[in-house]
């Protein structure tokens, strides 16, 4: 690609999808992506473009060359299969959001967590007051 291909107005390029970095309208399907990205970026702690700024076409290669399985090597399959979702999308297709929630559901394993007062200290919830956002 070439640098007028690729657009440089795109927001955080590392969480960004292909459609963004080329240009074009996003819609839910590149939100998918996204989420699939950061959750990359959360379980493994950074992701392979990373140390790339300033080049949205060499990070654009990066993505497209990157299987969603390497991306989400050693975590649970349900990861891959949600960037994969996202990634098959048309510009009009609605997610399957029921699948979604499944899908993080077992990755996740949430009917684990049944009480918040086995969590460890430091993630109890008890006495710290409400969730003020500024």
């Amino acid at each position: 690609w070439s640098s007028d291909v690729c657009s440089s107005d795109l927001g955080t390029s590392l969480f960004a999808s292909a459609n963004a970095h080329l240009g074009l309208e996003q819609s839910r399907r590149d939100d998918i992506v996204a989420l699939g990205y950061v959750a990359a970026y959360l379980l493994r702690g950074n992701l392979p473009w990373q140390e790339v700024t300033g080049q949205s076409c060499k990070v654009l290669a990066m993505k497209l060359c990157t299987s969603a399985g390497e991306l989400f090597k050693g975590q649970p399959g349900a990861f891959a299969e949600i960037l994969i979702h996202g990634s098959q999308l048309s510009f009009e297709d609605a997610p399957n959001y029921e699948m979604l929630k499944l899908l993080l559901d077992s990755a996740l394993d949430l009917s684990a967590l049944t009480d918040l007062d086995e969590l460890p200290s430091s993630h109890s919830t008890k006495d710290r007051g409400p969730l003020v956002v500024h």
